[in-house]
Order: C-alpha cells, then sequence, then structure tokens
C-alpha cells in the first residue's frame, strides 16, 4: 500500500464531486509543485486546517511526495489554541479550505507562517519534477493532534513504515472487499477516521465518500444515504448513535457490510442498537489510540453482560501488568492474572516515533519498545480485552477503588436514560466520592426515582453515586469521546438534583 498504488475516487455526495484515482495524481502533482515553491521540502511540518474533502487528501499526497509531514488541525480550534500549535511545532506553511478568518491569520502573520487556500494555482512548473513517489518509510507521515487526559495537545508522530504496518494488520484482519464504499462521517483529523478508514480505503482503490463531520443534517439523513451511496463501511464512533438509533430510519438496500465503533469505551446497549439498525452488517468495536493506531477488536458477545470486550489484540502484544511506570513496564512489574484488572501495556510494530518536541513526556509511556496506554482494563479467560477506564479517571472512595465505566454501563440500558457519565467529587471525609450526570428522556422526580430504584438492585452499596445531577447534555470531545472532567467541572458549580438520602427517603415513601 504505497503512494504509487492504484487510488480509489474520491467523492463529496453533498456537492456531486469525484475525483477518480488518475486525476488525485495530476492534482497532487500540480500541488506539490506550488507547496515546492513556497518552501515546502522533506521533514517541513504542514498545518492543514481543514477536512473531510477531497483536496484534504490530494494536499496530503502532495505533501508525502515532497517528503513533508502533514499536520491536520481541528478547523474549530482558535486563536489561542493555534498560537500554542504554532510555537510547539513551527510550521513551514498553513493550507485552508478557504481564506483563513482574520484573527488566525493575524497569529499566522505574527508567526511569519505563509497561508495559501486549496484554489491557489500551481506555478508554471514542469508537473513530472514532483510526480507523487515513496516517500522514506522512516520519514514522518503525520503529526497527529490528540490531548490524551492532560488536555493539553501533543504531537504524535506516525512514521510511514507505522502506518503500513497497521494497513497490513487492518488488511489480514478485515481484507478490503468491506470497504468498496466508505462513508466517512468522522473528522479527519484525528487518527480514528484518517488512518484507520479514510486512508486505508482510498489507498486501497475503493472510493471514499466524504461527509462534513458530525453534522446533524447528515447524520439524521444517514440510513437514506447508506442506501443511495450503496455504502459498505461505515466507521462511527458510540456518541453519534445516541441520535442515529432513536431518530434515524435504517437502511433497507443491504449494501452495509461493516460498522465500526471507536475513540471510546463501548456499552452494551449502544452495540445492540447499532446491530440492530444495521441490519445484518458486522458491528465491530475497535480498540485502539492515536500513538498505536489498532490495538483490538471484536464483535458483540451477548453473554458478557455489561463487560464489553473490545476483543482480542490485532497484530499487537498485550499485557495487564500490576504498574503503568516507565520504571519497571514489562519485564519487571508482576503480571496480571486473567480477570485482574491492571495497566495495558502494548507492543507493535506500528507503534509511534514519539511526541513531538516531548522526549520528556515520551518516556513516561515508553520503555524497550513497550507502550502504556493509560488505560485501565483486565484479560478474560479467552485473552480478549475488558476495558475498565482511564487510570486517573479511576476514583478512590476511603480506599475503595471505583470504576466509573462500571456505573455508566449499569444505568445506560435502564429505560428513559438518554446519556450517562459518571465522575468524583470530593468528600472531605473519604477523599473522593462518586457523582453522576444524567440526561433523562422525563426529566422529573418520579423518573430519577425509577432510575435509582434500579441502580440499588444493579450497583454495590459503595458503588452508588451518591449525588445525582440531572442535565441537558453530556460534554464530549470533538473526537466524540466522553470528558468525565468536563462533566465534573461542569456540574461542580450547580446544587445537585438530589443527594443519595433524599433519593433513599422518597423510595422509602413510595414503598410504604
Amino acid at each position: 500500500m504505497f503512494i504509487d498504488a492504484s487510488l480509489g475516487t474520491l467523492h463529496e455526495p453533498l456537492t456531486g464531486r469525484r475525483v477518480d484515482g488518475p486525476a488525485a495524481l495530476l492534482q497532487s502533482r500540480r500541488r506539490a509543485t506550488l507547496l515546492h515553491h513556497l518552501g515546502v521540502r522533506r521533514h517541513a511540518k504542514v498545518f492543514l486546517h481543514y477536512g473531510n474533502k477531497a483536496e484534504f487528501f490530494i494536499d496530503l499526497l502532495a505533501l508525502w511526495s515532497l517528503g513533508a509531514c502533514p499536520v491536520p488541525v481541528d478547523p474549530r480550534y482558535t486563536a489561542f489554541e493555534v498560537e500554542v500549535l504554532l510555537a510547539g511545532i513551527q510550521p513551514v506553511l498553513s493550507i485552508w479550505d478557504e481564506s483563513a478568518p482574520a484573527e488566525l491569520a493575524a497569529v499566522l502573520a505574527a508567526r511569519q507562517v505563509p497561508v495559501v487556500d486549496t484554489v491557489s494555482a500551481a506555478a508554471s512548473v514542469d508537473e513530472a519534477l514532483f510526480a507523487p513517489g515513496w516517500p522514506h518509510l522512516d520519514d514522518d507521515a503525520l503529526l497527529l493532534l490528540t490531548s490524551g487526559t492532560t488536555g493539553q495537545p501533543k504531537g504524535v508522530l506516525q512514521t510511514h513504515r507505522a502506518l503500513r504496518s497497521r494497513w497490513n494488520q487492518q488488511r489480514e484482519r478485515l481484507g478490503v472487499a468491506a470497504f468498496a464504499q466508505t462513508l466517512c462521517v468522522v473528522p479527519t483529523h484525528f487518527a480514528w477516521g484518517l488512518v484507520g478508514h479514510a486512508l486505508y480505503a482510498w489507498l486501497s482503490g475503493q472510493t471514499l465518500h466524504l461527509l462534513p463531520a458530525f453534522r446533524s443534517d447528515t447524520l439524521m439523513r444517514l440510513g437514506s444515504l447508506c442506501d443511495d451511496l450503496a455504502v459498505t463501511c461505515l466507521p462511527s464512533v458510540p456518541s453519534m448513535w445516541q441520535l442515529v438509533v432513536k431518530t434515524v430510519a435504517p437502511p433497507r438496500g443491504g449494501a452495509l457490510q461493516l460498522v465500526t465503533l471507536g475513540t471510546a469505551p463501548l456499552q452494551a446497549t449502544i452495540w445492540r442498537g447499532v446491530r440492530q439498525w444495521g441490519g445484518g452488517a458486522e458491528v465491530l468495536n475497535v480498540y485502539g489510540i492515536s500513538e498505536t493506531g489498532w490495538i483490538a477488536g471484536g464483535a458483540l458477545d451477548e453473554a458478557a453482560g455489561d463487560d464489553v470486550p473490545v476483543g482480542e489484540p490485532w497484530g499487537a502484544v498485550v499485557k495487564v501488568l500490576a504498574s503503568g511506570s516507565t520504571a519497571q513496564g514489562p519485564g519487571l512489574a508482576p503480571e496480571c492474572a486473567p480477570g485482574e484488572p491492571g495497566h495495558l501495556w502494548v507492543q507493535t510494530p506500528s507503534l509511534m516515533r514519539g511526541y513531538f518536541g516531548r522526549d520528556d513526556l515520551t518516556a513516561q509511556v515508553v520503555t524497550r519498545g513497550w507502550f502504556c496506554t493509560g488505560d485501565l482494563g483486565q484479560l478474560d479467560e479467552r485473552g480478549r480485552i475488558v476495558l475498565r477506564g482511564r487510570e486517573k479517571e479511576l476514583i478512590n472512595v476511603g480506599g475503595a477503588k471505583i470504576y466509573p465505566q462500571d456505573i455508566d454501563a449499569a444505568l445506560a440500558g435502564l429505560p428513559g436514560v438518554e446519556d450517562v457519565a459518571t465522575f468524583a467529587f470530593d468528600d472531605p471525609m473519604l477523599g473522593e466520592n462518586v457523582a453522576v450526570a444524567l440526561v433523562l428522556a422525563d426529566p422529573g422526580e418520579a423518573a430519577l426515582l425509577a432510575v435509582y430504584r434500579e441502580a440499588v438492585r444493579r450497583l454495590a452499596v459503595h458503588q452508588l453515586p451518591r449525588r445525582w445531577h440531572l442535565v441537558e447534555q453530556i460534554p464530549r470531545t470533538a473526537r466524540g469521546k466522553l470528558s468525565r472532567s468536563d462533566v465534573a467541572r461542569r456540574c461542580a458549580g450547580a446544587q445537585p438534583a438530589f443527594e443519595q438520602r433524599v433519593l433513599e427517603r422518597l423510595l422509602r415513601a413510595a414503598a410504604a
């Protein structure tokens, strides 16, 4: 799967534009000529401030042909966020779909970073001079921006060798046929949408349909779009299905073969809803992160209950250790027995080169070729990974360790519960305690009491949330991930809807 492979077709359903493989190669030559005249050379970092369009992939190809490293940037970033990125990465160029907004243009100008848009004409130089070829395998292919759990942007450097290793693993596990008509409704500025689906399909000669990411009007037409385009593969994130499975008519054409879900832990209730919506399509839960690529994947195991495994490792070695410190790591820290939770460590040929300009951060998570994911999990008796959440999200109630994901899973499938997020709050006696934010279809006292009654039945005493917040929406990141710290901050300034003792009193009164 090299740059000179038979490229697929890029299609924008909303505009009707189609760019086939030969046309994309020709356009990338023209773009490469222009970019070379603007100072782009091998190893240069170039910001791409847009995505989910044909030109994005053409620019990507042009930059690779010059040996440069694209940096996909979330177009919603503010001037302050872009300024932070500029200081750390120092790109030689900034590419926009249209002209840059005035405030952002001023920030770029202050840093002396030239700006070019996708409609600029190529310079009058022989196109063949910069014909796409083979980048050096160990050159940087992508600088992917991820906030991780710190909230500060980190640049994950992925080489061409790591990307091709990842695609070879996918081809071995999933083949190519299911990606024949891939519909991209997830952002192309992060790895899940870009590397695992869009580039894999396009560089394999398949058709890539590009829609604006997470836009509600397109999601409301998702079923009919799948039928109209004969979509075979639909990459997604769990959060988008909260809307789709309840309000969007499913596809009827029978073309859909594969629905993938990633970027966040998946609850069994969502999985079942997606499987029903997709008809006969395979629904695949995938665990992976920008630093490693896809780690594991699998289909729903009905016998697993709320502990949904993310499947067996794909081309990676996974260990669960008692320590998440690189000072110990594999070979030194005790290895957890099946069913015993611990820190997930991964060894894979698709591992990142490191965090750009942050050798200190890299050293905190990488040792001797092993990467500590920062996730807590366990291996079941069949060697499948069961995620327990992020280490920093663990709630310590007087020494008792509580996984917020367990409480989410117990409450998510209850009647009337549309969304849920469990988080910690400060407790003067126990250090921390459990709070939960709920989105209810009917946010009244009777509905909340019904949820609490079932929670008492499902959860251990120490797991029961002490504070219950009713909210209109659970905040999530641009990648569709749940941000528990954001939920906690938003709820901290408001009185909880109900304290546990109030619910207990109401419960006793109802029973009497």
